[in-house]
């Protein structure tokens, strides 16, 4: 019914972590990792993914990135619906039941996050917002909490939006979104922290909004000021 997808660059105890947190989900079908070509696989790693019945993974052949292992794996997904989760993240609750309930109760709905938890303490919430129609850059729709209908990403994502990924196939296909306020995914900080990529990528989020639209020249430098503000005020604020 569900398939877990996990695009993965290193086999290590983080990817167990978050496959142990997610194997005993009554509703998943397959747990399908992308192995994007690497080679640094540790005995134990391979011997212990072996043991869980619904793991399956698939080797790209050349290293193609985060886009080209996410295209992968939903070229093979065989569910009609699929979950996104990142190697590291821990999965709590009753993510899979409560999110397909969700979309049995709102058939219009095409793909639904969640609120996560930090591995640091602190909540990331979902927060969708749409301007003339298309999803704002400045929206907040965690991918590691995505549940999705797999027929909306027949498209693939882009191979030439390699910082946005995420947002670019949602301004492309242009999902109706529905959130659930629990969180259901204790995000790993650690693993995903760099604050340099997180400003580029929003920074290209923004530039991707503007090639959609009619706005100005002087509405994207009003965006990219706020954009400027709101990173000086989470960066001064964590340092607190």
């Amino acid at each position: 019914m569900v398939t877990y997808l996990i695009p993965c660059n290193d086999f290590n105890n983080d990817l167990i972590k978050t496959v142990d947190s997610i194997s005993l989900e009554h509703m998943v079908e397959e747990i399908l990792i992308i192995n994007d070509s690497s080679h640094k696989i540790e005995p134990k790693i391979s011997s212990m993914l072996l043991s869980y019945s619904k793991v399956k993974v698939i080797k790209n052949i050349s290293k193609k990135g985060i886009v080209g292992a996410l295209n992968t794996g939903i070229k093979n997904i065989k569910t009609e619906f699929f979950a996104r989760i990142d190697s590291g993240d821990i999965v709590i609750g009753e993510r899979i039941k409560k999110q397909y309930e969700y979309l049995q109760l709102n058939p219009e709905v095409d793909l639904v996050c969640s609120s996560m938890l930090r591995s640091d303490a602190g909540t990331i919430i979902p927060k969708v917002s749409y301007v003339n129609n298309l999803i704002s850059p400045f929206s907040r729709v965690p991918h590691p909490t995505w549940f999705c209908k797999t027929k909306l990403f027949s498209s693939l994502y882009s191979e030439t939006c390699l910082r946005c990924e995420d947002y670019e196939i949602l301004l492309r296909v242009n999902p109706r979104i529905g959130v659930i306020y629990e969180p259901f995914v204790i995000y790993d900080v650690e693993s995903n922290l760099d604050r340099k990529k997180e400003f580029i990528s929003v920074l290209h989020k923004v530039r991707l909004f503007f090639s959609k639209t009619d706005y100005s020249f002087v509405g994207f430098l009003v965006s990219l000021s706020y954009l400027v503000l709101r990173c000086l005020r989470i960066t001064f604020s964590r340092k607190k």
